[in-house]
């Protein structure tokens, strides 16, 4: 059953943050255009990027899906003007398709630094049954008729006497990502610390693992492993001590064949790379503005032909082709030691099931950060283990998506 009615869509932007985007991806070549004839770029880049936000935020709610924002979605959404100078929007694309049959009513409004926008779709409300959230689309049917080699077997090189809790939960969210098999070469110390919380890794060096994970609590030194398994053209997760040591032996990356690698920096551990591990406070390599971190994101993956994940809110992932995902799940209850080793096993796992490294990073932060909403705890008292089971959960290999299927 359906009706006739109203949906809307709200965005704000300070136009000095947006004197870098008037050039960037998320505008079409007439709206790049437009900026140039109106003169003032960053004011009227303001206005439009409010109007692609409010429009999605509405489209949303009159589709019921969770639209993302990802610069090829807002590239979706053209916001151009009238011979009156009133705003209107053509929907390109995939948006195109998914919303025909809803009006579009917007208006743009300044005020010091300060642009807004509001967008009124009218029409009938429709549930979206096929499942059009990307990465969540990307998981696979898992085979009835199959057996544990038939989903890969990781290999992780993480934990020490300090932290075996970093072991603990990469281990915890790679067997919850659907792996075959989870193997943990370890010292005896460390190792009778994991057992005494796992049963299901095997406390071995693997013969012919499908993928790797390297630098959960490892140690800077033991993190010197990454030269050896570079060599062995798996599918690797960077993480860590072994970003920090990576950060240091540039020389790793400069030699190419790095398409198999897929990096996972905080900005920290981003900067220090950048920096090529010198010495001396590194903090000016931060990127502070969310066009700063997707550029440099984007810069560093074409430079070395990588996937590289910048960790933090709105974790950005960055392909070697220039591709960038913006990933748009997630809350503060993420902020908090460990976090980075669940996701770290995650996408492990994922790779070693033979996920491509760019596909796999979308997916495992979309599932990281779902899984803080979603886990029944506040964001205060979530805890890194309690991702692993709502990851779990969430991946609907039967082909339900959870955003959709309500």
């Amino acid at each position: 059953m359906s009706c006739d009615v109203f949906f809307v869509g709200i965005d704000a932007e300070e136009i000095s943050r947006c004197e870098k985007i008037a050039e960037s991806r998320v505008f079409t070549a007439a709206e790049k255009a437009l900026f140039e004839k109106k003169g003032d770029a960053a004011k009227t880049a303001a206005a439009n990027f409010c109007v692609k936000e409010a429009v999605l935020k509405a489209l949303a709610d009159a589709l019921g899906i969770k639209l993302f924002p990802a610069p090829g979605l807002f590239a979706c959404v053209e916001v151009l003007r009238g011979p009156s100078g009133r705003p209107y929007v053509n929907l390109l694309g995939k948006i195109a398709e998914i919303a025909s049959g809803y009006n579009l009513d917007v208006s743009i409004t300044h005020s010091g630094n300060i642009a807004a926008a509001v967008c009124i779709a009218s029409g009938k409300k429709r549930m979206i049954t096929e499942n059009l959230s990307y990465p969540y689309s990307l998981i696979r049917p898992r085979p009835q008729n199959s057996h544990k080699g038939t989903f890969g077997s990781v290999e992780l090189f993480c934990g020490s006497r300090k932290m075996t809790g970093a072991a603990v939960l990469c281990a915890s969210a790679a067997l919850r990502s659907g792996v075959g098999l989870v193997y943990m070469p370890l010292s005896p110390y460390v190792r009778r610390i994991v057992q005494a919380h796992l049963c299901e890794p095997v406390f071995n060096r693997a013969k012919n693992p499908t993928a790797v994970v390297v630098g959960c609590g490892l140690t800077v030194r033991r993190a010197a492993v990454l030269k050896k398994l570079k060599k062995r053209n798996l599918p690797t997760v960077v993480d860590a001590d072994a970003i920090t040591y990576l950060a240091s032996h540039m020389n790793i990356l400069e030699q190419g064949g790095n398409e198999k690698l897929v990096l996972t920096p905080h900005p920290l551990e981003f900067a220090r790379l950048l920096n090529g591990g010198s010495e001396g406070d590194v903090s000016r390599f931060v990127p502070e503005t969310d066009a700063e971190r997707e550029e440099s994101a984007r810069e560093f993956a074409v430079k070395y032909g990588l996937t590289l994940v910048l960790k933090g809110h709105r974790t950005v992932v960055a392909a070697a082709d220039g591709k960038i995902y913006v990933n748009g799940t997630g809350n503060s209850g993420l902020a908090k030691g460990g976090s980075g080793d669940v996701l770290a096993g995650l996408l492990g796992g994922l790779l070693a099931q033979g996920y491509a490294p760019y596909d796999a990073a979308c997916l495992a932060v979309w599932l990281h950060g779902k899984a803080s909403e979603s886990s029944g705890f506040t964001q205060s008292a979530l805890l890194p283990h309690d991702l692993c089971v709502e990851i779990g959960n969430l991946i609907y290999d039967d082909r339900k998506n959870p955003e959709t299927q309500k």
